[in-house]
């Protein structure tokens, strides 16, 4: 009877340990010691400015052992999938401001929280052209624009250049004015005429846009030029080709309002990918 009675004592033991959770255990949620899951974002700082187009993000968990994260760079990329990664690494940024979100939790567990950063991009100095976007994701059959910018130009008066894109790939369906130059109460002239089948024909053909465009005086306009940072063409193409490839500027030639060429920084590649 004594023996019978020992047994039950410990099945019962045994029973109620399996389901008593460990009170003790940091990473149940229903532990007293619990301790959420946490990530500290350690580079960038906080509205740091980067002078590159490619960053690296780097952060570091509470639990290195038992986290896992989820992260995207808004307005630039999607979530990514739960990683135990401790960096991430994003490139062809255009200048401006980024938040970075990061989601954090322990493995097998649901309690998620999310943290973010700040930082800015100030990668190209003038005087130069750029191109805006620099990272294009298009499907395949789709149609995106690209714009053409004046970086950081004194006493800017005209600008020839070209535009070499994979012919494969793409096919440009127009070239319009950018918005800067009326903005700026000027009038502006773009050369070739873009609204020509045929000259969008033999651009296609080649793979190459030759473009030329300067800025002309209206009525009771003041000096004619232009100084600073802006929108003067903008590109159109369509996606129909898959794969990668980029948008290269060549044979750039700029003048200012004194018909003397003015020094330029090399221009970086738009990288576009066709899904």
């Amino acid at each position: 009877m004594r023996l019978k009675f020992y047994l039950v004592l410990i099945l019962t033991f045994f029973f109620f340990s399996s389901c008593t959770r460990e009170f003790n255990n940091p990473l149940d949620p229903e532990s007293l010691a619990y301790t959420p899951p946490s990530v500290e974002i350690v580079k960038p700082f906080e509205n740091e400015t980067i002078s590159s187009t490619a960053v690296t993000i780097m952060w570091v968990g509470n639990k290195p052992e038992a986290n896992e994260y989820r992260f995207r760079l808004v307005d630039y990329s999607d979530w990514s999938e739960w990683t135990t990664a401790t960096s991430a690494s994003f490139d062809y940024l255009d200048d401006a401001e980024y938040t970075f979100e990061i989601e954090v939790r322990y493995k097998g567990h649901t309690d998620v929280r999310k943290f973010s950063r700040k930082f800015k991009v100030d990668a190209i100095n003038g005087p130069t052209l750029k191109f805006y976007k620099l990272k294009n994701i298009v499907n395949l059959g789709g149609e995106f624009y690209v714009s053409v910018w004046v970086e950081e130009v004194i006493n800017f008066k005209s600008v020839q250049f070209e535009v070499k894109f994979d012919k494969d790939k793409l096919s440009l369906l127009s070239v319009q004015k950018g918005n800067y130059v009326v903005s700026r109460g000027l009038d502006q002239i773009v050369v070739p005429d873009f609204s020509l089948q045929k000259v969008l024909d033999e651009v296609n053909n080649s793979g190459k846009i030759g473009i030329s465009t300067g800025v002309l005086a209206t009525s009771g306009a003041g000096p004619v030029s232009l100084n600073g940072s802006g929108e003067i063409i903008k590109l159109k193409f369509r996606a129909k080709g898959g794969g990668d490839s980029y948008l290269k500027f060549e044979n750039i030639t700029m003048l200012n309002s004194n018909g003397d060429v003015i020094l330029i920084n090399p221009p970086d590649m738009a990288y576009v990918k066709v899904m």
